[in-house]
């Protein structure tokens, strides 16, 4: 069995070795004076002067002249209870475990998380339910396997809830009672909504597919989802510019990062690192090569290769 432990020591501690050391590293989890030591008990968080007397225990387990289990902890690696004293009373739950209120002393699995379904595939587990492990406090925010991208979550009654499709992703958000406080990118608020002092909404902007990213607007005109405030960038950085008169997000020139209406460039694409490179991502990771160049001597050009994302010199002499 191998646990994974640490032991804060103090400024000037040794390892084993001798070399100064800021902490004890596993599996040196105790020390003598300024030496690291190993704790004879593999279940000991910490130990001093004698490897075989132990200070602390890993979570899960209660110091009682040896390390004692807790309620709930069957091994080290499968547990309901972090900290307990004596052994039978639980005073932490694990993640994902709440107490039970006919038995406050016990720790039992969280059931308040929302059931897998198409759109959560796994579900949505919640992440506290400390005071009951009937109601949830929070929730694990989910990740979205088709874009990767997190999902907001919220509490309804005790259980757990994604937030509205307009601010489930950042930085969208929302309150307690599911109502969008700041919409997702490619959303803008409903102004109807909050003329009304109604709970806000967002509505998707023109031009952009729900829950299909990536978007081409960013944000839109309160209440007026065909006007774009702003236009998303390409992936490889070239800009958008909103043409009012289209209403639709334009490309700006090929080498320009930001826009004014009409396409005058404002600010310009640094040029691709590496040689040979014709087009490249924001990140600098180059996507397009240059273009072969016939000459008198033969061609001369760049092979795109797709392992290193790199050009290579190619050249073909007449």
């Amino acid at each position: 069995m191998q646990i994974t432990l640490w032991c804060v020591a103090t400024k000037g501690l040794l390892d084993a070795t001798g070399t100064a050391s800021a902490r004890c590293a596993p599996p040196h989890t105790g020390r003598v004076g300024s030496k690291c030591i190993t704790c004879t008990n593999k279940l000991c968080a910490s130990c001093y002067g004698d490897p075989s007397k132990c200070l602390s225990c890993i979570m899960g387990y209660q110091i009682r002249g040896q390390c004692i289990p807790c309620r709930g902890t069957p091994n080290p690696f499968k547990r309901s209870c972090d900290v307990c004293d004596p052994p039978r009373v639980c005073k932490k739950c694990a993640f994902g475990h709440g107490i039970d209120p006919h038995d406050s002393t016990l720790c039992r699995p969280c059931t308040a998380n929302r059931a897998p379904d198409r759109q959560f595939p796994e579900g949505i587990r919640c992440a506290n339910c400390a005071a009951d492990y009937r109601r949830c406090i929070a929730c694990v925010r989910p990740v979205d396997p088709g874009t990767t991208l997190q999902q907001n979550t919220f509490v309804l009654q005790g259980k757990c809830a994604p937030c509205p499709l307009g601010c489930r992703t950042d930085p969208g958000r929302c309150d307690r009672a599911g109502h969008c406080l700041s919409c997702s990118d490619g959303y803008g608020f409903n102004t109807t909504t909050r003329n009304n002092n109604a709970p806000s909404t967002c509505e998707l902007c023109k031009g952009n597919l729900a829950g299909d990213p990536p978007v081409t607007c960013l944000s839109c005109v309160p209440g007026k989802p065909d006007q774009c405030i702003k236009c998303a960038p390409r992936g490889d950085g070239q800009g958008r510019w909103w043409d009012v008169a289209a209403k639709r997000c334009r490309f700006c020139p090929e080498t320009c990062a930001e826009c004014s209406k009409g396409g005058t460039c404002a600010r310009c694409l640094q040029p691709c690192p590496g040689e040979g490179c014709k087009r490249c991502n924001a990140s600098g990771t180059c996507l397009e090569c240059v273009e072969f160049e016939f000459t008198a001597q033969g061609y001369f050009g760049y092979d795109y290769d797709e392992d290193t994302r790199t050009c290579i010199p190619f050249s073909v002499y007449a």
